[in-house]
């Protein structure tokens, strides 16, 4: 049955916009970071560099996109995995509206410097990394550890934007 595919001409011209903004973001970044030989991967679902690796099955701090090995390739394919039934691209475009939706929220635009994304990420890991030393994370859904995670993912999402009245320093 699997894997069925998305039809991508009834994507809006809202909806093409966003995945021109995540393919020049991607661009912008994966040059960035081959050309600083970091060893980091761009997301496929946001392409911040987020990844250790390709395909492995991490899973983006900013978009929550599960790294299967989809990409580009076969982005309109339905897998029916570990990212539901959405397509590559449907979830590329649902998480380019998620971030607009914040720097409207917030009135500003997603940072667009390799040298800035690269910087929140590594302060948002060390964050959780101290995170993961305080609490143990063999608890329910419920607890209350999981709203404080919840928490810096937003932080994290938060701190990718910069506000109209924040300037470069």
């Amino acid at each position: 049955m699997y894997p069925d595919r998305f039809d991508s001409s009834t994507l809006s011209t809202e909806d093409n916009n966003i995945l021109t903004e995540f393919n020049t973001r991607r661009a912008i970044v994966g040059r960035y970071i081959r050309q600083h030989k970091i060893q980091l991967f761009t997301c496929p679902s946001c392409a911040f560099p987020t990844l250790y690796d390709k395909g492995i099955f991490e899973v983006c701090s900013i978009c929550d996109w599960e790294d299967d090995g989809q990409d580009d390739e076969d982005a309109d394919e339905i897998f029916d995995g570990p990212n539901g039934k959405l397509s590559l691209t449907e979830y590329r475009v649902a998480t380019g509206y998620m971030l607009r939706t914040l720097c409207h929220q917030e009135k500003g635009a997603l940072v667009e410097e390799p040298v800035y994304i690269l910087t929140i990420i590594k302060q948002h890991e060390a964050r959780m990394d101290a995170f993961h030393e305080e609490h143990s994370m063999n608890v329910d859904d419920d607890h209350p550890v999981w709203q404080a995670w919840k928490k810096e993912k937003m932080k994290l999402r938060l701190n990718l934007i910069r506000k109209e009245n924040q300037l470069l320093s």
